[in-house]
């Protein structure tokens, strides 16, 4: 065994600072560390210790005469990226390109992209990108420029990067082409990324499943559930093989534009083995169409071929139900609790589908008692429509008094959002509703304190609590002053 060996052993986890550790010991046995030591102790930074014990290895590597090399500089730049510390990473940047040749600075500048991006400076993250075409030379260089577009959904400079290896007479590849599709993907420009994809036809680059799942995921950003379809035939024609991941792309596409019945069509005459993935696009392109009985039978067929059923698919099973009136809420309720008989994860978002399929049917009692099930998993503090259909039931039900129960429980909990318009609003039409006038009046006077935006519904809530009150005189004295902070949306 070496002890490089094992600080990269220990660096991939919870185990870092047994690396950190193991290189100390390395010192006290006699044994020389060296860059490929140092280079994995800083991986591990990311997962503890973060920038401040990435520094300091640095600073060791300085005192033990140990050169740093491109992975050197990339690692605590990632650690940098991790900690939000983009200052550090653009130094580190300028560190390595000043002082040393023999860097990648293709992959620094990507690593410091990201920095960049994740610490929200978008400008110093384009900046780069323009220096980055210094360092372009040939096929592979261009291609990890086209990388950071692809990641950034950059795509007009990934068109720029195009123009200039033509006049660079820089060989494209289906690297080159499976980058700067997917950028115009990521960007919304699915006919830019189709004509892209055609384009390598004339240019003699074979188009394998790699390209058509770049094609396939710009048509699915944008809904263009035919061109989805046309890709799938062409990958047939041309015999590329067609793997699950065409199929499913393929599937969201048509299930975006509520095309979810040429989805079922799609799922059902998939030539490869199907998945959860592909089922669980099939469930969500029902969901989205509000199209449950399907949803529910895809779960059926899900276990009738021996594939598991997680987390994500009875979440959107419960969804699609969402909205329904009458008992089919009880067929949601079945199926959550078929989630803990099976013993599959329940998270934020399976309550919230749950709890708003219970006040569509008005079973508001119901919604209580999962929001303190929500509090018993910790799932509570998650998502605040959970907490929002639970207050919608109860007004439904006029039950004000576990209306405002509920409000003051968001704000013990310190729930995020929960001063808005989807609380406050129905809370005010159930005091509203069940004559409480004042509390109405109190409650949209609290909105207007905490810089909620009111709204017409808000307002109309106001209106009706006062005429039931019999406070017409009142109205006026309080609306006015409200009204003022009206915008033109508002109305």
């Amino acid at each position: 065994f070496t002890y490089n060996s094992v600080i990269s052993a220990c660096a991939t986890g919870e185990a870092w600072s047994h690396a950190l550790q193991v290189l100390h010991d390395m010192d006290d046995v006699r044994v020389d560390r060296d860059a490929i030591s140092y280079n994995s102790a800083l991986s591990g930074c990311i997962y503890g210790g973060g920038w401040p014990q990435a520094e300091q290895l640095l600073k060791d590597m300085a005192g033990c005469h140990v050169d740093r090399d491109t992975v050197t500089y990339e690692n605590a730049i990632n650690v940098c990226d991790a900690d939000g510390e983009w200052v550090f990473a653009l130094q580190l940047l300028r560190e390595a390109v000043v002082c040393s040749q023999d860097m990648d600075n293709i992959a620094l500048y990507s690593a410091s992209l990201r920095a960049c991006w994740n610490g929200g400076q978008w400008k110093l993250a384009s900046h780069l990108m323009d220096q980055m075409t210094e360092f372009c030379v040939d096929t592979k260089t261009y291609n990890s420029a086209f990388n950071a577009c692809f990641v950034f959904g950059e795509w007009p400079f990934a068109l720029l990067l195009l123009r200039e290896m033509t006049d660079a007479r820089v060989e494209r590849d289906r690297t080159t082409y499976c980058q700067a599709i997917g950028a115009c993907g990521e960007g919304l420009e699915w006919l830019l990324a189709l004509q892209l994809f055609h384009d390598m036809t004339s240019s003699l680059v074979h188009r394998d499943s790699l390209t058509y799942s770049a094609a396939l995921g710009a048509c699915v950003n944008v809904a263009m559930w035919s061109q989805a379809l046309q890709l799938l035939h062409d990958m047939q024609h041309e015999s590329v093989d067609s793997d699950v991941i065409a199929y499913s792309k393929t599937i969201s596409a048509c299930g975006l534009a509520g095309e979810w019945a040429r989805a079922l069509q799609v799922l059902q005459n998939m030539d490869v083995e199907r998945d959860g993935g592909s089922f669980i696009s099939a469930a969500r392109a029902c969901r989205l169409s509000n199209e449950w009985p399907q949803a529910m039978q895809l779960l059926r067929d899900m276990a009738d071929s021996s594939i598991e059923r997680n987390t994500i698919m009875y979440s959107e099973a419960i969804q699609s139900i969402m909205g329904c009136s009458g008992e089919v809420w009880q067929l949601g309720l079945q199926l959550f609790h078929e989630m803990t008989e099976r013993g599959v994860d329940k998270d934020s978002f399976t309550f919230a589908a749950m709890v708003g399929s219970l006040r569509s049917g008005g079973e508001w009692a119901r919604c209580l008692q999962l929001l303190r099930e929500m509090s018993d998993d910790g799932q509570v503090e998650k998502i605040v429509i959970a907490y929002s259909s639970a207050i919608c039931a109860c007004e439904r039900a006029s039950e004000w008094t576990k209306v405002l129960q509920l409000l003051q429980d968001m704000v013990d909990r310190q729930v995020e959002e929960a001063r808005c318009t989807t609380t406050y609003t129905p809370a005010a039409r159930a005091c509203a509703h069940s004559g409480e006038w004042s509390k109405s009046l109190h409650l949209l006077t609290e909105m207007a304190d905490v810089d909620v935006n009111v709204g017409v519904l808000g307002y109309g809530a106001l209106v009706a609590s006062c005429e039931r009150g019999g406070v017409q005189s009142r109205l006026g004295a309080e609306l006015l002053p409200m009204c003022s902070t009206w915008s033109e949306e508002d109305l």
